[in-house]
Formats: structure tokens, C-alpha cells, sequence
């Protein structure tokens, strides 16, 4: 009989055990998730901080800016080399860069200016690998240029700006 409430005893406490076992992972499942929402609570608010701070807005704008000033450069620099040929392909130049800014400002949404500044991109791009030593330009190619870039710059910008 001893060994009866021996294996009783045994079994009891066998019980005894998976209920602690079951208890505790319970526990473990619960507090997992709670850490979980804890996570998914800070990755919110940071995303929210990061909206009320304009975060999106600066860095679609940061981004327009730096692909108008490379455009800008290279047109310039085009212009420049140009200016040194004096033939009528620096007018052609000016004429294709004039008409780039009139199409950016002709532009309603986003994706119409996104389309022009890619065009602008590959037009400058081409350029660019024409140009040898980038003369110095005269007063008023560089004051034409400069009309031109800004104007391209407000109107790129305004699409830029929610």
C-alpha cells in the first residue's frame, strides 16, 4: 500500500506542476503581449510626432531641391560651355531649359512635375557628357540662366509643398 500513495503522490504533485507550468505560461503570453503593444504604441507616436513634425513634407521637398540644383548645375554648366562654342546651340540650350520651366510650371500635381524634372534629369545628364571644360559665361547668360532656374525652382517647389 506504501507504494500506492507513493504513485498518488507523485501523481499529485505531477498535477500540481502542470498547473504551475500551464499558470505560468499564461503569464509568459501575457506579459509578451503587453510588451508587444508597448512596442507597436511607440512605433505610432513616433510616427505620429514625425508627421506633426512635417518630416514627409521636408524630405519630398529636400529631395525636389537637390535634384533642381543638380539639374540647375548642369545647366548652367552646359550653358557656360555654350557661351565659350558662341553658336546658336547656346540659344537652343536656353530655348530647351525655358521650356522645361514653363512645362514644370504648367504642371498641377506632383506627378506631372516628377515627370518633368525626370525629363529635365535625363536632358541635363546628356548635356553634361558633351561638356568638356565648362567655359566662364558672360553677365547675360548668366542672368537668363538664373531667371530661368528660379523660375523653374518656385514652380518645382509649389508641387512640392502640400
Amino acid at each position: 500500500m506504501a507504494y500506492r500513495n507513493d504513485v498518488e503522490a507523485l501523481e499529485a504533485r505531477l498535477a500540481d506542476l502542470r498547473r504551475d507550468v500551464a499558470d505560468r505560461t499564461r503569464e509568459r503570453d501575457e506579459v509578451a503581449r503587453l510588451i508587444a503593444e508597448m512596442h507597436e504604441r511607440d512605433r505610432r507616436a513616433a510616427i505620429l510626432a514625425d508627421l506633426q513634425a512635417g518630416g514627409p513634407e521636408q524630405r519630398l521637398r529636400r529631395r525636389a531641391l537637390t535634384t533642381l540644383g543638380i539639374v540647375a548645375m548642369t545647366v548652367i554648366g552646359a550653358l557656360g560651355y555654350r557661351a565659350y562654342q558662341r553658336d546658336d546651340r547656346m540659344e537652343k540650350v536656353m530655348a530647351r531649359f525655358e521650356e522645361f520651366a514653363d512645362a514644370v510650371c504648367a504642371c498641377t500635381d506632383k506627378a506631372c512635375g516628377d515627370k518633368v524634372m525626370a525629363e529635365t534629369s535625363r536632358w541635363s545628364t546628356a548635356i553634361a557628357k558633351d561638356l568638356a571644360d565648362p567655359p566662364k559665361l558672360d553677365d547675360a547668360m548668366t542672368k537668363r540662366a538664373t531667371q530661368i532656374g528660379e523660375k523653374f525652382g518656385r514652380c518645382a517647389a509649389k508641387l512640392t509643398t502640400p
